[in-house]
C-alpha cells in the first residue's frame, strides 16, 4: 500500500488518539475538463478536449457543518500523488489519506475532498477538477464506509473510516488501556477498553492470585494462580485441617491451632498419662478384678486360687477350668496336678479332642459325611436318599418332571436321563439347538425356530438362506424405451434423450421458453438443452460477446451448394464444387437466366437451358407476373368461409396447413397422462378407470352379477352390491370376498388384502350401496358410511408385493402345524425385536380370550369348528381359513349395528377341528354383538352358505363352547331345623378350608408364574423364542394337553435324538390331571 506524503496542523509533540483514513476508488472525469470548462494540462476550451489529466486528490477535515464554508482546516489536511489519467479505477492496495488526531473525537465531521490536475499552473485554484464534501458521523471502528459524488465536471467513489490509535478505546477513542502481564497487574484490554483479568488473576489492577478452588479463606493462602499455602498452625490440602501441639501423644487440637484435647482416659500437658491402664493394658490375669489406684497405676484382685501382682501363680490347679468339656478333678498324688472326666463324645487329657464318627465312612454314593456330637449326618448326593444315601430317588416319577422338551424320561442310578424332542438339546432338553450357525447369507438376521431356521433376507436377497439376489428389473420398471440397470435392492434407469425421472417418465421439453438467445437454435439434451450458438457469441443462452480468439469463422459453414470452408488469418475461403463459383460458391459457373429472375425467383438448368423457378404467387419467365390465386387455399378438409378458413378439429393456421397439439384441451380425466404429438393424443388411465378419456370406472377383477363397478366420490371405482338387508346383498358381498361357487379357487390374499385398510371407507355414492373396505362390508345410512368393525389380521410379510418390516421388526414365518393341507404358500408377520428377544404377536384380543383356553369370561365366546379332512383343498391353511371367515360374518353382519370384533383361530389338539374365539370387547353393546356374530357364525355352517369355498367347505358342524359357569346355589332349606343348626356350626369351618385352599391355590399359581418367567428368561437370548411362536407343551407334563405342533415334534424326534424305536426303557406320560388356566401366549398367526 502507498503512503501519502501530507503535513498536520497538530500542535508539537501532541500524541494521537485515532487516525481519520480516506481511500479514492474510483474517478471519472470523461471530458478532461476542468471545473472552470477549461481542458486539463493548461490547453485552451474547446469542443473536445485532448490533452489528458493528471489527477491528484486534497482532503481537508473540520468540524461539522450543514454545508461546506471557506476556513481552516481545524482537524488536518492531507495530500496525495498522482493516482491516474482522467479516468481511472483503483484496485488493492489502495492509497490512504490519514489524519491523526489528538483530541477527543467529536464523531460528526465535515469532509472536503478536491481533485487536481497536477500540472503548473500559476494559480493553485486554477486545476481543481471537481470538489465532493460530506458531513456525518462516523463511528471509531475497522468498518470502511463507501461514499460517492456527481458532480458537474467528474464523479468520484471514495471510503472512510476512523480508527483508534493504540491502547485507544471507546467510541471517542478517549478511554486509554494497555495490556500488562507483570507484578504491576496481569490484564488484557476489552472493545471498550476496560480491563480484563487474565485467568488466575483478580482484583481492580489484576494484581492478586486466584487460590485453588476450595482454599480455606483465612488459613490459607497464595502467591501464584492455584496455589494454596497454609498459614502456621494449619494443614491439608485446602488448609482447612487444625495442627495440634508439638509433642501431643495421645490427644487432638479440636479445630484450634496449636492445641492438645485428650483422648479419653488420657491426660497431662501433652496426653501422655493413662488414666485407665487397666482398660488399656488389662493386666490382670486368670479372671482377676483390675483396679485404677492413679495415673499408670492399677491394683489386681485374684480369684480364688490364683496370686500374684498380675494374679499370674495358679495356687488350685482346677481353678482355670482346664477341661473343655470335662470335670476338672485334683489328682490324688501330691504334685500330680488334676485329671479330666471327659463328657460323651470327647476325648483327649482336657476333653478337647472330638470323636470322628465318620472315621468308618458311613455314607454311601459320593455322599459327603459330617461329624456331628456322638453322631453323623451324610449330606446325599442329587439322585439318592435315606440316612446313609443308599436308596435311589426316581425323578421321572414326581410331576412335572425334570425333562421339559422331552418325548421320555428314564430313571437311572442316581440320576435319570431325558429324550429330547427334535430340535432340543441339554441336560433337561432345556436347550433350543441353534440351527443358525452358518445359514443366512449377506447380512440376513437368523431367527432360530425348534429344528428349523428362518432366514429375514436383507434388502434385495430372497430365497431360504438368503442367497439369491433380488432382480429389480424383472418388472420393466423404465418407461420410453430406457435401460435398466439392476441394484442391490434398487434400479437405476438410463433414460433416452428427451427423457428423465426415476423411471424415465417425464418427458419434459428443455427448451421450451427458447432459452437461447441471439437467434440460436435449441437442441434437448439429456436432462438439460443445448444451444448452438451464431459467430460472434457464446455461454450457455448463447448471451454472452465471444471474444476475437473464441470466433470460429467456418461455424456454421457460410459456403453453400456443399462447398468446402477453409479458416484464415483473415477471415474464411471457399472450396467451391465443379459448377459453382462466387466467394461462397453461390453462383454457378455458366451463363445466367435471360431474362434475369427476379421477385425471389432462382435460375436452375432443366436440360441444355436455364430458366427461372418463381417463389409462390409469381409467375412468367421471369417470374415478373402475380400469380392468380383462389379466395381460400384451405387443407386438410378445411372449409373457405368468407376469406379465411374454418379449421376441421385437430388442425390450425391460416391455411389448416399445421396439425393442432393433441393433449392441449386437456381430454383425459380422472388423473390419467395424456400423450399427443401434432394432431392425435391418447390417455394413459390410471388404475380402475378405462375408455378413450379414462372417464368410465374399470374394476379390476371384474364386478360379478348383481355387483356394478361405480366410481366412489373421490376415490377409485369399486365393486358395490344392492343395499342390505336381504339375500341378494349379502350373497353379493360373499362372492365379491370370493365365497361363492362363482368365485372358483380361493385367491391368495395378497399384502393390501391382509394389512390395515385404507385410513376412510370411502364415500357414499349415488347407488347407495354396499361395498368392501377391507375385511369389513360397508353400507350407506343417513348419507354417510357406516362399516362392520372386525379385526382384519395381521398383514402377511411372506406375500408378493408385501411391504417390509419396520426397522425394530422382523418378518416371522408361520408354524408348518397350520397348514391343514399341504402345500401351502408361506405365510409370516412382522414382530417387533427387543434385544435379542422376538416379542409376541400384537393381537387385538387379551390373551383370557384366545382359542384352545379355558372357558371363556364376558365379552369372549369360544368354538370349535369340525373339519372333514378329506374335503380340504391342497393348500388350505388354518390363517386363510379364518381370513374367509371374517369375510363371510362381515357379509352376514352387513345391516347390523356396527360393534368392534376380533375372530382368531387356531388348529385344534385333534388335527380334525378349528379352535375359534371371538372377542367383543367391554362396551355397553359388547353382549348384543358377541350373541349376534356367534349366531351369524352357526347360520353360515348350518345352512351350508360356505359349501362351495374350497376351505371352509370341509365345514361339518360349529360347537359353541359354553361358558364359565357360576358358583353352585347353597341346598334349600329342605333339611328342617337339625340341617340349618348343623350347618350353621359348620360354616367356620368352611370358610376357614375355603380360605385355605384359596391361599394355597394363589401359591401355587405364583410359583407356577415364577417358573414360567424363569423359563422365558433362559430362552431370551435366542433370537426367535419360540415361547413367542407357539407354546410347546410338554408331553411329560401332566397338566398340559398336546397341541397339534407337539404331536408333529414327537414325529421327528427319534431320528433327530438316535433313539430306537423299540427301547423298552421310556415312561409312557402320566395321565392328564385337570385342566391349566390359560397359557401366557399362543401362535394366533391372524
Amino acid at each position: 500500500m502507498i503512503l501519502f506524503h501530507f503535513n498536520c496542523d497538530c500542535p508539537q509533540g501532541a500524541a494521537g488518539a485515532g487516525v481519520f483514513e480516506l481511500q479514492v476508488l474510483e474517478f471519472s472525469n470523461y471530458r478532461l475538463q476542468l471545473a472552470s470548462g477549461a481542458c486539463c494540462a493548461g490547453a485552451a476550451a474547446r469542443a473536445a478536449c485532448a490533452q489528458p489529466c493528471r489527477t491528484r486528490f486534497a482532503l481537508c477535515l473540520k468540524e461539522y457543518q450543514s454545508a461546506a464554508a471557506p476556513g481552516a482546516c481545524s482537524f488536518g489536511r492531507a495530500a496525495s500523488p498522482v493516482l491516474g489519467t482522467d479516468s481511472f479505477t483503483l484496485a488493492a492496495p489502495l492509497h490512504t489519506l490519514a489524519l491523526p488526531f489528538s483530541f477527543r473525537w467529536t464523531r460528526s465531521f465535515t469532509l472536503i475532498l478536491q481533485a487536481y490536475d497536477d500540472y503548473n499552473y500559476t494559480e493553485p485554484e486554477s486545476g481543481l477538477i471537481e470538489e465532493a464534501w460530506w458531513s456525518g458521523i462516523v463511528e471509531p471502528g475497522a468498518e470502511w464506509h463507501a461514499l460517492r459524488h456527481a458532480g458537474a465536471a467528474a464523479s468520484v467513489a471514495y471510503r472512510v473510516r476512523v480508527t483508534c490509535q493504540p491502547n485507544y478505546y471507546n467510541a471517542t477513542c478517549t478511554t486509554f488501556c494497555r495490556a500488562r502481564d507483570d507484578k504491576f497487574g496481569h490484564y488484557a484490554c476489552s472493545a471498550q477498553g476496560g480491563k480484563r483479568c487474565l485467568p488466575g488473576w483478580q482484583g481492580d489492577n489484576c494484581e492478586k492470585p486466584v487460590c485453588k478452588e476450595g482454599c480455606h479463606a483465612t488459613h490459607g493462602r497464595c502467591d501464584r494462580p492455584g496455589e494454596c499455602l497454609c498459614r502456621p498452625g494449619w494443614r491439608g490440602e485446602l488448609c482447612a485441617q487444625c495442627q495440634p501441639y508439638p509433642g501431643c501423644k495421645h490427644g487432638y487440637c479440636n479445630g484450634s491451632s496449636w492445641d492438645c484435647t485428650c483422648d479419653t482416659n488420657w491426660g497431662g500437658i501433652l496426653c501422655d498419662q493413662d488414666l485407665n491402664y487397666c482398660g488399656t493394658h488389662e493386666p490382670c490375669q486368670n479372671g482377676g478384678t483390675c483396679e485404677n489406684t492413679a495415673p499408670d497405676q492399677y491394683l489386681c484382685s485374684c480369684a480364688e486360687g490364683f496370686s500374684g501382682v498380675d494374679c499370674e501363680r495358679v495356687d488350685n490347679p482346677c481353678a482355670p477350668q482346664p477341661c473343655a468339656h470335662g470335670a476338672c478333678a485334683l489328682a490324688t498324688a501330691p504334685g500330680a496336678g488334676f485329671t479330666c472326666a471327659c463328657e460323651r463324645g470327647w476325648a483327649g487329657a482336657r476333653c478337647d479332642v472330638d470323636d470322628d464318627d465318620c472315621a468308618s465312612a458311613p455314607c454311601r454314593n459320593g455322599a459327603t459325611c459330617r461329624d456331628r456330637l456322638a453322631a453323623f449326618q451324610c449330606d446325599c448326593a442329587a439322585g439318592w436318599r435315606g440316612p446313609t444315601c443308599v436308596e435311589d430317588v426316581d425323578e421321572c416319577a414326581a410331576a412335572p418332571g425334570p425333562c421339559v422338551n422331552a418325548a421320555a424320561c428314564n430313571n437311572t442310578a442316581g440320576g435319570y436321563a431325558c429324550v429330547c424332542l427334535a430340535g432340543w438339546t441339554g441336560r433337561d432338553c432345556e436347550l433350543n439347538v441353534d440351527d443358525c450357525a452358518g445359514q443366512c447369507l449377506h447380512g440376513a438376521t437368523c431367527i432360530d425356530l425348534v429344528d428349523d431356521f428362518h432366514c429375514a433376507c436383507a434388502a434385495g436377497y430372497a430365497g431360504r438362506t438368503c442367497a439369491r439376489d433380488v432382480d429389480d428389473c424383472a418388472s420393466h420398471p423404465c418407461r420410453h424405451g430406457g435401460e435398466c440397470v439392476d441394484l442391490l435392492d434398487a434400479y437405476r434407469c438410463i433414460c433416452p434423450v428427451g427423457f428423465e425421472g426415476a423411471d424415465c417418465e417425464d418427458d419434459r421439453d428443455h427448451c421450451a421458453g427458447a432459452p437461447c438467445g441471439n437467434g440460436a437454435p435449441c437442441y434437448t439434451a439429456q436432462s438439460d438443452y443445448y444451444c448452438h450458438c451464431a459467430p460472434g457469441w457464446a455461454g450457455k443462452n448463447c448471451t454472452q460477446r465471444a471474444s476475437r480468439e473464441q470466433l470460429d469463422e467456418c461455424s456454421p459453414n457460410p459456403c453453400v451448394n456443399n462447398g468446402t470452408c477453409v479458416a484464415t488469418p483473415a477471415g474464411f475461403s471457399c472450396i467451391c464444387p465443379e459448377g459453382w463459383t462466387g466467394e461462397a460458391c453461390a453462383a454457378r459457373d455458366e451463363e445466367a437466366c435471360e431474362p434475369p429472375c427476379v421477385n425471389g425467383g432462382s435460375c436452375v438448368r432443366d436440360g441444355p437451358r436455364a430458366h427461372c423457378a418463381c417463389a409462390p404467387g409469381w409467375a412468367g419467365a421471369a417470374c415478373d407476373a402475380a400469380a392468380q390465386a383462389p379466395a381460400c387455399a384451405c387443407q386438410h378438409g378445411g372449409s373457405c368461409v368468407g376469406a379465411a378458413c374454418a379449421c376441421r378439429a385437430g388442425w390450425e393456421g391460416a391455411q389448416c396447413e399445421r396439425a393442432a397439439p393433441g393433449c392441449a384441451s386437456a381430454p383425459c380425466r380422472n388423473g390419467a397422462r395424456c400423450v399427443g404429438g401434432a394432431g392425435w393424443w391418447a390417455c394413459e388411465c390410471a388404475p380402475g378407470w378405462a375408455g378413450a378419456s379414462c372417464s368410465e370406472p374399470a374394476c379390476d377383477p371384474p364386478c360379478p352379477a348383481p355387483a356394478a363397478c361405480q366410481a366412489a366420490p373421490g376415490g377409485a371405482p369399486r365393486c358395490e352390491c344392492p343395499a342390505p338387508p336381504g339375500r341378494a346383498s349379502r350373497r353379493c358381498l360373499e362372492l365379491l370376498a370370493g365365497l361363492g361357487a362363482e368365485s372358483g379357487a380361493a385367491p391368495e390374499p395378497d399384502a393390501t388384502e391382509r394389512a390395515e385398510p385404507a385410513e376412510a371407507p370411502g364415500a357414499c355414492g349415488a347407488h347407495n350401496g354396499t361395498w368392501w373396505w377391507g375385511c369389513n362390508a360397508c353400507r350407506c345410512a343417513a348419507g354417510a358410511p357406516a362399516c362392520t368393525r372386525l379385526w382384519c389380521g395381521l398383514p402377511d410379510c411372506l406375500a408378493p408385493q408385501a411391504l417390509p418390516c419396520r426397522a425394530d421388526e422382523v418378518c416371522v414365518p408361520a408354524a408348518p402345524a397350520l397348514c391343514l393341507r399341504a402345500p401351502c404358500a408361506a405365510l409370516g408377520e412382522c414382530r417387533r425385536v427387543a434385544g435379542r428377544r422376538v416379542e409376541a404377536p400384537a393381537l387385538r384380543a387379551p390373551a383370557a380370550c384366545w382359542p384352545g383356553g379355558a372357558a371363556p369370561g364376558p365379552g369372549c365366546a369360544r368354538a370349535r369348528l369340525r373339519l372333514a379332512r378329506e374335503r380340504l383343498a391342497p393348500g388350505a391353511h388354518v390363517e386363510r381359513a379364518c381370513a374367509a371367515l371374517r369375510r363371510a360374518l362381515a357379509a352376514a353382519l352387513a345391516g347390523a349395528p356396527p360393534a368392534p370384533l376380533s375372530l382368531l383361530c387356531d388348529a385344534a389338539p385333534d388335527d380334525d377341528a378349528l379352535d375359534l374365539a371371538l372377542w367383543a370387547g367391554d362396551e355397553d353393546d359388547s353382549a348384543a354383538a358377541l350373541a349376534g356374530a356367534v349366531r351369524a357364525l352357526g347360520e353360515l355352517v348350518a345352512r351350508r352358505r360356505l359349501a362351495q369355498h374350497p376351505l371352509l367347505g370341509a365345514a361339518l358342524r360349529l360347537r359353541v363352547l359354553p361358558a364359565a359357569e357360576p358358583a353352585p346355589a347353597t341346598p334349600g332349606a329342605a333339611g328342617g331345623a337339625g340341617a340349618l343348626l348343623a350347618l350353621a356350626a359348620g360354616a367356620p369351618l368352611l370358610l376357614l378350608g375355603a380360605g385355605a385352599g384359596a391361599l394355597l391355590l394363589r401359591r401355587r399359581r405364583r410359583a407356577a408364574a415364577r417358573a414360567r418367567r424363569s423359563r422365558d428368561e433362559e430362552k431370551s437370548n435366542n433370537l426367535q423364542n419360540e415361547e413367542n411362536l407357539r407354546r410347546y407343551a410338554n408331553p411329560l407334563r401332566a397338566d398340559e394337553p398336546l397341541r397339534a405342533h407337539s404331536l408333529y415334534k414327537a414325529q421327528n424326534a427319534d431320528a433327530r435324538n438316535l433313539t430306537p424305536r423299540d427301547e423298552p426303557a421310556k415312561r409312557a406320560p402320566p395321565a392328564p390331571a385337570a385342566r391349566h388356566p390359560p397359557p401366557e401366549r399362543l401362535t394366533v398367526l391372524v
